[in-house]
């Protein structure tokens, strides 16, 4: 009796699973590979970073993808001031589960989306005179709190998008950035690769 109910079972989920990938435009799963340039505020203006990104995804219908993002992002500067130089070094490593929302099913598909998760910062600060010598040294790394809001298009296998990163304050200067990426994604085409 117990085998005949997981077989029944089996095959209800066999057939769920079926009908719902014939339906299907795109394959469900693919990964995204993007980079581009971050710009994180502070008093003199922003301060460009660059940053990279790998990001599993599933797609649960073709308007909505879940996934993984795992990102990389170093910043780097220095500004004058009655002392002599102040320099900083900064990095985030961030795993984020993420969502996007897709307004059409077209080769060209606008979307919208975000994450939450947890961003790993580590950051050095530097104070020193103008003839080289260092006045203080500190290093901190925390574990922040991730929010992320995002939008963008993907055209074909290739992928753009604008993300803002909330992580919050790290030695009373401001951590969120924003990023403009480009990529590709493998996998995740279309059934059909005659219809656009």
């Amino acid at each position: 009796m117990k085998k005949i109910i997981i077989s029944i079972a089996l095959c209800c989920f066999c057939i769920v699973a079926f009908s719902q990938t014939s339906d299907r435009v795109f394959k469900p799963f693919r990964v995204d590979i993007t980079t581009g340039f971050g710009f994180h505020p502070s008093d003199g203006g922003a301060i460009v970073s660059w940053a990279a990104s790998l990001e599993p995804r599933y797609a649960i219908s073709d308007r909505f993808v879940t996934g993984l993002r795992m990102e990389a992002a170093v910043v780097g500067g220095s500004k004058a001031n009655a002392n002599g130089v102040v320099a900083s070094a900064g990095g985030h490593e961030s795993f984020a589960l993420t969502g996007d929302y897709y307004f059409n099913n077209n080769r060209f598909r606008p979307f919208v989306g975000g994450g939450i998760g947890i961003s790993s910062v580590s950051t050095m600060v530097i104070n020193g005179r103008s003839d080289g010598t260092i006045i203080s040294e500190i290093e901190v790394s925390e574990s922040k709190f991730l929010a992320m809001a995002r939008t963008g298009f993907d055209w074909g296998k290739f992928r753009m998008s604008l993300e803002y990163n909330y992580v919050g304050k790290v030695l009373n200067a401001n951590s969120n950035y924003i990023s403009i990426k480009v990529g590709g994604f493998f996998g995740g085409g279309r059934y059909n690769k005659n219809i656009y």
